[in-house]
Parts: C-alpha cells; structure tokens; sequence
C-alpha cells in the first residue's frame, strides 16, 4: 500500500498510509500536513488516488497530486503551478507552502495475505509447489513473487532473503528506505 512519509507536529517522521478506496487527502501544511477528505470541493492542494486502467498503464497504486494555478507547491524541487497535477513516483518529494515536506512512497511491508489464484498458475519459488486459492501467502516487496507463508509450508520465513531479489524475508522488518537518511 503506498504511504507518505510525514513530519508529525514538525517533528518526527511518520507514516500516513494512503488508502486506494478513499477520495483522496488534502494537502494543509501545519502538524498533521495530510487530511482526509471528506468529500466536496476543498480550496487545498490535494492528493487522489488515479482509478484509470491499471491493465493499460501499469499502475495498480498511483496517486496524483492536483494543485491550483495560485497554490505554491513543488514536485522534487520544480512548482507544480505550470500544469496543477503530477502523477508521484516513489520517493517523490512534496513540498507545501508552508515549508512542510512529505514524501511519497509505494514500498510495502511482507504481509501474509490470502492468496487469489490468477489464470496461470503461481509456483513458489522455494518448494517449487503451486499456491492455490486461499493459501496463506506474501508477495515479496521487493519483486512481487508470491511464496508460501502458512504451518506446512513456511517458504517466506525459511531463509534469511528472497531467492529472486535478496530482500529480508523477515516480517516484521519495517521499511528499507525513509526519509531520516536525507
């Protein structure tokens, strides 16, 4: 699920997971710079999740942020007043009137999860043995390959990193990247 990663009360940094389902956050600036919407019109920047066709361009998480001709916003350090929408990509960098920073992230945390079988069948890369339907499993972060994750098979766990992409296979590692380290 993507996230921002924001300073709560211009402090610490914490993360504000953005929900797919939603209308979207406004951008207000201050302690908290995120906000729910509630539906309506709102004069604040805004952050909305892109429901176009995941099928066609890829995207199965995007979010865009729309701002007015007037709103001083910058995406990575360019105004977003020329065109008033940007579609984020990970790690983006949004910078409010205020001064207020939040970064835009679609890393996601190893989750088991209740697999849903597709039309090709999905091999887990450790037993090499098929995931059926409704099999505990995780996709990995790092290169969304599913495994096993259940008492008879747990092929997540089993060793220290992703056969594929070398990523922790450890659950309750938290997030690889974030903004303490700029």
């Amino acid at each position: 699920m993507s996230h921002a990663w924001v300073r709560h009360k211009k402090v610490q940094w914490a993360v504000v997971e953005l929900d797919h389902a939603s209308t979207g956050y406004d951008l207000v600036g201050g302690d908290m710079p995120i906000k729910r919407r509630n539906g309506g019109l709102s004069d604040a920047p805004m952050l909305v999740p892109d429901r176009g066709d995941s099928a066609r361009t890829g995207l199965k998480d995007a979010w865009v942020v729309v701002c007015g001709r007037d709103d001083p916003l910058w995406v990575n350090g360019l105004p977003l007043a020329a065109t008033g929408i940007h579609v984020l990509n990970d790690r983006d960098e949004v910078l409010l009137n205020d001064r207020t920073r939040l970064y835009f992230s679609t890393e996601r945390l190893a989750r088991a999860e209740p697999f849903v079988a597709g039309e090709v069948e999905t091999i887990c890369p450790r037993c090499k043995k098929p995931i059926e339907t409704g099999t505990l499993a995780v996709p990995c972060p790092g290169c969304d390959v599913w495994y096993h994750e259940d008492e008879g098979r747990p092929c997540w766990t089993y060793a220290a990193t992703c056969v594929l992409c070398s990523r922790s296979t450890d659950m309750s590692a938290g997030y690889t990247w974030t903004p303490l380290a700029l």
